[in-house]
This record gives C-alpha cells, sequence and structure tokens, in this order.
C-alpha cells in the first residue's frame, strides 16, 4: 500500500511539473505599457499626454479598458474619435457612441474589437482631459515642462515686436518609443542675433548644462548625453 501510495505521489508530482504553465492574462492594456493620449482637437496642435505605468490615470484607465465586457470582433468600420490611446501594439479610439480597439494579444495575433456605447459610458472617460499635463509633440522626441514668453525687436523695413518663447525650470524628455531618454532643470543664457532683418538683438536660450541633467539608454540606465540629444532638446520649441 505504501508503495503504491509512492508510485501515485510521484506520478502526481511529474505530472505536475511537466504541465506547460498557464498562459499570462490575456488584458488589453498590460502593466508595463506607457500610453499616449490625444483628444481628437489637440491632436492637430501636437498636444498629448504620457500615462505612465503606476500613474493614477493609467490605473483607472486600464481598469476600464479591461472590464469592459460584449466587444465585437472584426468591426472594420471607421469613426471620428474624439479620444485616442496609443501603446506599441495597441490602439483605442473612443467616440460618443463607439470604442474600437485594435491590439495584438499573447500570441502574437491582431485582435480587433468594438463595443457600441452609452452617453453615460462615454462620459467615463472624461477623466482623460481633466488633469493639466499636457506635453508637446516635437516629432521625434517629446517635451514636459514650462515656457516664458519674451520679445524683441525686429527691424526690417518697418520695425515691429517679436513674440518668442523659451523653456525653463524643469522638463522631461521621451523619445518616440515612449522612453524617458533625459530629465533635468534648463539655464538661461543669451545669444545674439545676428543678420536678422539687418540689426542685431538678443535673446534668451535654454541651454543644457552639465550637472543640473540626467540622461537615460533604453534600459532606464543612466548614461551621458549625445550631442544629437542635447541639441534637439535645446532646440525644442
Amino acid at each position: 500500500m505504501k508503495i503504491l501510495k509512492k508510485i501515485l505521489t510521484n506520478i502526481f508530482v511529474i505530472t505536475f511539473l511537466s504541465c506547460e504553465k498557464p498562459k499570462a492574462d490575456n488584458y488589453i492594456i498590460q502593466d508595463d505599457m506607457i500610453l499616449e493620449f490625444r483628444t481628437f482637437g489637440r491632436n492637430e496642435n501636437h498636444i498629448l499626454k504620457l500615462f505612465e505605468k503606476g500613474s493614477e490615470e493609467f490605473d483607472k484607465l486600464k481598469s476600464l479598458i479591461n472590464n469592459i465586457k460584449d466587444f465585437k470582433e472584426n468591426d472594420y468600420s471607421t469613426i471620428y474619435p474624439n479620444y485616442v490611446i496609443l501603446g506599441k501594439d495597441l490602439k483605442i479610439l473612443i467616440d460618443v457612441r463607439k470604442i474600437k480597439i485594435e491590439y495584438r494579444d499573447y500570441d502574437n495575433t491582431i485582435k480587433k474589437l468594438s463595443k457600441d456605447i452609452s452617453s453615460d459610458e462615454f462620459l467615463k472617460f472624461r477623466f482623460l482631459i481633466q488633469s493639466n499635463n499636457w506635453i508637446t509633440d516635437y516629432g521625434n522626441i517629446y517635451g514636459s515642462g514650462k515656457f516664458k514668453t519674451d520679445k524683441y525687436t525686429f527691424c526690417g523695413l518697418v520695425p515691429h515686436e517679436e513674440e518668442y518663447r523659451y523653456k525653463v525650470g524643469n522638463w522631461k524628455f521621451w523619445n518616440i518609443d515612449r522612453e524617458l531618454i533625459a530629465e533635468g532643470e534648463f539655464e538661461i543664457d543669451s545669444a545674439l542675433a545676428l543678420g536678422r532683418g539687418g540689426c542685431e538683438y538678443m535673446v534668451k536660450v535654454s541651454k543644457v548644462k552639465n550637472g543640473k541633467w540626467k540622461f537615460f539608454d533604453e534600459n532606464e540606465k543612466e548614461t551621458k548625453g549625445t550631442i544629437e540629444q542635447i541639441f534637439k532638446i535645446e532646440n525644442a520649441e
């Protein structure tokens, strides 16, 4: 009897160890994603938000999307979205009547889902536009921080004042893969604008100085900023 019990125990252990591990939950929004959010109007002005993992907005959005039921598959219709949410392998379009989602699941399969929603369901997403942490899309980098404005006199045929802005204080920058590449505090310097309209004038410029900035590689480890990175950060407008 003891031998039989031992044999059955061994069979159970071998079977347990040889079983394939269960696949991760196939949630639409995963914990390791960094999400880009735009309203359709602000999209034209290159204004967006990045929802970083662990943030309150990210967790609320993840809970809303991952718990929606009764999606229909393979809806190829088009909508004019009020809100657009993008991730590396994720696209979510939301208007007042419908949510459309396209994402890559754990089997590396592209899924297209849609669901009709009520006005009350649409209003649950209003928190996306209520915070004020909008950032600016510079084409190949994203930046978040504050500007100051100033004026200079442009000579030309008829002298007139031109308004411009420059970056001040603490800023963060991300690359197009939404990975943090730099953060630090700008120093303000002055530069002489030569040959502009037949006269010279001074303008304030934002400079990246050693000791006030940190740069990061694709593994989020601190590294040295490249000449190209520093130039793009200083000249982003």
